[in-house]
């Protein structure tokens, strides 16, 4: 579990530090001011073993093509497109222990070899041979340097954009990313599920999933064509496609099949009430903290909605909890400047009713 975020050089962030992150983190701020960019962070500092990541964290904006040179294809990850200074992204756990990202755009390292003129021998000097790649080095305690690079490749002939060049597998954080994008795949959602019923866990979903949706007998893994889809037993004389039951379901399935592939990781959601109706705020949330705690999953998300921080302070005061924290980032000329509540603070500002949007 995360305690403190250092950002460097990333998005909106020239340098930032964000303290005393709980199991239950909201942030909150107005429009462009780097609540999305925070999530897009701590997904890239856990996964920056993985070269492709950057791309991942692209498609959750709708990014999917590019102009095949290095800064037009990661220039927008660095603050003001500064590509001179390296991304930095360093992480204190609840023991102090740190892990560290460090990304830049490189070139391919050569080693020249010249004759010495005095004396018998040759010289030899590194250099970087055109920019083409990305460069992300990851250590912590046990790791160090961990070195991985996402590559232009415009001369494959195969079409492939990119290559990438990736460390052994090793044992690295678990880590999520549930973003705002309409589109999902139902394949990867079906693979998750099948998962879970090999493993004999679906039914933990399907407890969950009843809470909204009463008339929920059981899901299933549905073939269709070559991909498969999750289909639902409401009662009905046969079973229907789980996206004919609603965005907030759906919503909901998506968030807890992410969770339960994340065991003791993290999960960050960008605009958490996004499908959900204003009066099942509380329920939603109740859901999807009681399910993190179980697995032992730090929660990380975004909103601008105050019925949903509402629910969600209501729901950690009654159960006396104090594993919510909340963030409010705002901007100060260029500078991302962070304010906290706690559970303490967050009951003055409901009881008084104060805007922190």
């Amino acid at each position: 579990m995360f305690k403190k975020i250092y950002i460097e050089n990333f998005r909106c962030f020239d340098k930032i530090v964000l303290d005393g992150l709980k199991s239950f983190n909201i942030v909150i701020g107005k429009n462009n001011v780097g609540k999305t960019a925070f999530l897009e962070a701590i997904f890239l500092h856990i996964g920056s073993h993985n070269p492709d990541i950057t791309f991942k964290i692209d498609q959750f904006r709708g990014i999917v093509t590019y102009e095949l040179k290095a800064e037009s294809v990661w220039s927008p990850l660095f603050h003001n497109l500064n590509t001179q200074r390296p991304i930095l992204i360093r992480s204190f756990d609840e023991l102090q222990r740190k892990a560290s990202s460090e990304i830049s755009i490189a070139g391919k390292k050569v080693t020249k070899a010249s004759l010495k003129t005095k004396g018998i021998g040759y010289d030899s000097t590194d250099f970087s041979q055109g920019l083409d790649r990305l460069k992300l080095v990851y250590s912590d305690t046990k790791k160090q340097g961990i070195t991985a690079y996402a590559i232009v490749d415009s001369t494959n002939m195969d079409g492939a954009a990119f290559k990438y060049e990736r460390p052994e597998e090793l044992d690295f954080k678990k880590g999520m990313f549930i973003s705002t994008m309409t589109s999902r795949s139902l394949e990867e959602e079906a693979q998750r599920f099948s998962k879970l019923q090999i493993a004999g866990n679906d039914e933990k979903i399907i407890e969950a999933m009843q809470k909204i949706e009463p008339r929920l007998k059981k899901l299933l893994v549905v073939p269709i064509g070559a991909k498969s889809v999750i289909y639902a037993d409401i009662g009905f004389k046969k079973a229907i496609a789980v996206n004919l039951l609603g965005e907030g379901v759906v919503r909901l399935l998506q968030i807890l099949l992410a969770l339960s592939q994340t065991e003791d990781g993290i999960v960050v959601i960008d605009e958490i009430e996004r499908g959900f109706h204003y009066e099942f705020y509380y329920q939603a949330i109740k859901i999807i903290a009681e399910f993190a705690q179980q697995l032992n999953i730090q929660i990380i998300a975004t909103t601008h909605n105050r019925e949903l921080l509402m629910a969600t302070n209501q729901l950690f005061q009654e159960s006396n909890s104090q594993d919510l924290f909340i963030i409010r980032l705002d901007k100060h000329m260029d500078e991302i400047v962070p304010t906290y509540y706690d559970l303490s603070k967050l009951k003055l500002v409901f009881d008084e009713g104060w805007e922190i949007r």
